[in-house]
């Protein structure tokens, strides 16, 4: 008699719940989501492997950014690419900030982060990373010819994240 295991029901829902999502996207869209399976399955190892696991985590998660616009324009121009580009940045630097809770931890398990690779010096990391996000920012403003509010309030943003990464 084959019992029926309730994880197995509960991920076969959860994939069959996203299959329906995904087919009502346009195939351009369809193709790219599934492009980024293996970048979703192989996120869990990379502490394991390498001192970058927030970089893959940002190219990973911010994914959908490039989704998104495709969903919409069924087309990817210099846009969403820089947004993406900057988002992973963004995704660097908050989760390099979140693993020094961890880093002691992390060091006797050996498993490895942005966090234990510039324990020494976050500072300058977490300015430069910021810094890169906030000119992407600037230039899909730009690009996208943003009004003077969209500025204001980014400069506000950049200075909440200089302000509370010092």
């Amino acid at each position: 008699m084959f019992l029926l295991n309730l994880d197995f029901f509960t991920l076969f829902f959860c994939v069959f719940l996203a299959l329906l999502v995904l087919i009502n996207f346009n195939l351009f869209t369809i193709l790219l989501a599934l492009g980024s399976m293996p970048l979703a399955f192989t996120y869990p190892l990379m502490k394991r492997f390498t001192y970058w696991p927030q970089l893959f985590l940002g190219i990973t998660f911010n994914y959908g950014l490039i989704l998104g616009w495709t969903s919409v324009n069924n087309e990817v121009n210099l846009v969403p690419i820089i947004f993406y580009l900057g988002a992973i940045f963004w995704t660097l630097g908050y989760d390099t900030i979140y693993g020094y809770q961890d880093i002691k931890d992390d060091e006797i398990i050996g498993v490895k982060s942005t966090s234990i690779r510039f324990k020494e010096n976050p500072k300058k990391f977490l300015y430069m990373v910021y810094s890169i996000f906030i000119i992407a920012l600037i230039s899909v403003g730009t690009l996208m010819k943003f009004n003077f509010l969209y500025f204001i309030f980014l400069a506000l943003i950049s200075y909440q994240l200089f302000f509370f990464s010092n």
